[in-house]
């Protein structure tokens, strides 16, 4: 399922579909791979980008995961998160996709405990 994660009526379009869909099964798996990037110096980059950046690469992310985890409880399911290099490393002139990736991953790494309980596996 396609869908933009900065949109909440998407969102929360998504969640009635696969509930209808999967009933009491919930689902197996969320594999979240939204992403967006902006190159260049920082000090030319307007901030616009970087809230567009943050809002796709990392609150969209964060909306989509917390809108399934009932359905993913159901299951016992996963939610993987694709994130990137930049998490690890900043490339040059690419603070705005390593910042927002990083972030990513520390909530994905806060998310593992805090799902472990009802059996949701977290993968990053």
């Amino acid at each position: 399922m396609i869908l933009d994660v900065t949109r909440p009526n998407q969102i929360a379009a998504a969640v009635d579909h696969l509930a209808s869909a999967h009933g009491e099964k919930g689902i197996d798996a969320l594999v979240n791979v939204a992403g967006i990037a902006d190159f260049g110096p920082i000090e030319t980059l307007s901030i616009d980008p970087l809230r567009q950046i943050f809002d796709v690469n990392f609150f969209g992310v964060v909306a989509l995961t917390q809108a399934m985890i009932p359905l993913l409880r159901m299951s016992r399911g996963q939610t993987v998160d694709v994130g990137a290099v930049g998490a690890h490393t900043t490339i040059p002139f690419g603070f705005t996709i390593c910042s927002s990736k990083h972030a990513l991953e520390s909530r994905t790494s806060g998310l593992l405990v805090k799902l472990a309980p009802w059996g949701i596996d977290v993968i990053a």
